[in-house]
């Protein structure tokens, strides 16, 4: 049932820490993560919840979205990364890429020329 589970891409197979030996399984849906996280009653509560914008609740959910979603597109990402002058200058295969990966992009100032590129929502789709 797991290996079917992870086939459709509900679940997904983590490294596990430590010394431990089982298997260790995410679960990065992001509907089923939605709907447990916000529209599955808690104990004690005995309204509809719905989620309102602004609050610390939703934007924490909005960044664990975009993560996921992230995660979800890694090769697309790759393919988007540019190769670094350091890199070039010095022929080397082995650097460290600063990448920053934001829905919207980064705000040009005197921090943006630092990083070797930037992966924005779109990019994820390709």
């Amino acid at each position: 049932m797991l290996r079917d589970l992870e086939n459709c891409d509900f679940i997904r197979e983590c490294a596990s820490y430590g010394e431990r030996k089982e298997r260790v399984y995410r679960l990065i849906d992001p509907f089923i993560l939605f709907h447990y996280h916000f529209l599955e009653p808690r104990p004690g509560d005995t309204e509809f919840r719905m989620p309102r914008a602004n609050t610390p609740e939703t934007g924490s959910w909005q960044d664990l979205a975009f993560e996921m979603v992230s995660r979800l597109h890694t090769k697309n990402m790759k393919k988007r990364r540019k190769r670094s002058d350091y890199q070039r200058a010095s022929g080397s295969k082995d650097t460290i890429h600063l990448t920053l990966i934001a829905p919207c992009g980064v705000l040009q100032n005197s921090y943006a020329c630092n990083l070797a590129s930037v992966v924005t929502g779109e990019d994820l789709f390709l």
